[in-house]
């Protein structure tokens, strides 16, 4: 999924739960985050304390995507949570949707009430789940399950001409592009790097094919509703394991659902489905909450530029008062978790 709906669909869901408006920002913001946070450096403080500021991303054509360290501890933990089915390692990584791996991680971290960094792992804990509706049948580390015949992409005849056209072409150049840099990720084998961002598109109706003979037949409308719903569920849940960030009262999915039907059906590219949220959102009739209201604004630059100021030479102590520091807490305790004993537990070893 993209920032139309991991910023402002988690936002509009988090609302409708109940949730207020600065806990909604701040966890519709680290859920955006975990796509932004792609610097890996370390910071080092004027009174020798430091601090390893680990990426939660990277960008496609980043070289360290061929580096199976760097897969494993961000690929798998934050998009493509393995869904445990299979009889080898290569099957049991591939994300699978709504799986009992996620919804053992979404009950893990909904409990963690008294964490300081309990919203922002909120927001990861949305990213991650959500991811799951529309990266499954992928895995996050390069593997032949993953190699997609590219000529057998169909498009449905529903979706709109000319976004058929602009996503092809975008599609066509993207490969040109990674072919060029990183070989490996250009040959289909990493995530859904051999579909583009098919997967990531809410109102796309598509089938591919893979290299070993798999067929897909995906319908993201009915997946991003599930996902939405899924998400819908989880954030009440955390009205009533941490009533301070309920405002009271809550629609039901059922009230916004016919809204949210018609926004995931809107044919556009990023940029133009965030408008649409925009206009939807504050929009009297969509009832995702009881006055009408606008987005918040995102405040993951806000957070980078909170990290990119302690490369100026700051004391350690700067950092402990900085949002962003909740985000890494919140990153650390979710990859930690997911590596070290959520897939154990289920017989999977990534890192």
């Amino acid at each position: 999924m993209q920032k139309d709906m991991h910023y402002y669909g988690t936002y509009a869901l988090a609302r409708a739960a109940g949730i207020l408006q600065d806990p909604a920002q701040k966890i519709a913001s680290a859920s955006q985050f975990v796509d932004d946070n792609a610097k890996k450096e370390q910071i080092n403080f004027t009174d020798n304390a430091s601090l390893n500021s680990r990426p939660t991303a990277h960008h496609c054509d980043n070289i360290r995507n061929v580096i199976p360290e760097d897969q494993r501890v961000v690929w798998v933990p934050f998009h493509f949570l393995p869904g445990g089915k299979g009889n080898n390692f290569e099957e049991r990584i591939v994300c699978q949707k709504d799986s009992e791996i996620a919804n053992q991680m979404v009950e893990n971290h909904l409990v963690k009430v008294n964490k300081d960094f309990y919203l922002e792992l909120l927001g990861i804990t949305a990213h991650v789940y959500a991811d799951t509706f529309s990266h499954y049948g992928f895995s996050g580390l390069s593997s032949d399950m993953n190699d997609v015949k590219i000529s057998s992409i169909t498009l449905s005849e529903k979706t709109n001409g000319d976004m058929v056209d602009f996503l092809q072409r975008k599609s066509i150049r993207f490969w040109e592009k990674i072919k060029t840099s990183v070989a490996e990720f250009g040959s289909n084998k990493l995530g859904h790097g051999g579909v583009y961002t098919y997967p990531d598109a809410p109102f796309l109706e598509w089938s591919f094919e893979y290299e070993d003979e798999r067929t897909s037949q995906r319908n993201n409308q009915e997946t991003f509703l599930e996902g939405s719903k899924a998400l819908y569920e989880m954030f009440r849940k955390a009205c009533e394991l941490k009533p301070d960030i309920y405002q009271g009262d809550h629609r039901s999915f059922a009230q916004i659902e016919a809204s949210l039907k018609d926004i995931l059906a809107f044919n556009g590219d990023e940029d133009e489905r965030i408008e649409n949220w925009g206009e939807c959102f504050s929009d009297p009739t969509s009832n995702f909450t009881p006055e009408v209201e606008t987005f918040p604004r995102y405040l993951g630059d806000d957070w980078n530029q909170q990290r990119n100021k302690m490369d100026e030479g700051a004391h350690s102590s700067e950092i402990l008062k900085l949002p962003v520091f909740n985000f890494y807490k919140a990153a650390s305790y979710h990859r930690h978790y997911v590596l070290r004993d959520l897939l154990p537990k289920h017989g999977i070893v990534v890192a």
